[in-house]
């Protein structure tokens, strides 16, 4: 007599938490830093559609950078990616909105 026994095998995946969530600032200064927690050790954390000059420091966890496009409305993802050896699951947050804008001093 021969039995069957069915397996499912389902890809791993990370949690991922990003803080804060908005914000704004003056044109061509740094934005404040934001951490990226919650990750797995084994995944790899991209940004999807970042403004050039905004990047992902793994060492300190954190996205950090100067919009170099100015003034403007910013939003991207953030991605945790697992390996393919575990399935290669994505998880995103999203969309990360920062605002960069020109604040003025009312003199009058």
């Amino acid at each position: 007599m021969k039995k069957t026994i069915y397996i499912e095998v389902v890809p791993e995946t990370s949690p991922l938490e990003i803080n804060p969530a908005e914000q704004t600032f003056n044109a061509n200064e740094n934005m404040t830093p934001i951490t990226v927690s919650g990750v797995d050790s084994r995944a790899t954390v991209e940004l999807d559609g970042a403004p050039e000059g905004v990047s992902y420091n793994k060492v300190s966890k954190q996205i950090t950078g100067t919009p170099t496009s100015g003034v403007g409305d910013y939003s991207f993802n953030v991605r945790a990616i697992m390996p393919e050896s575990t399935g290669g699951a994505v998880t995103t947050k999203g969309s990360y909105s920062s605002r960069a804008c020109n604040r003025t001093k009312l003199v009058g």
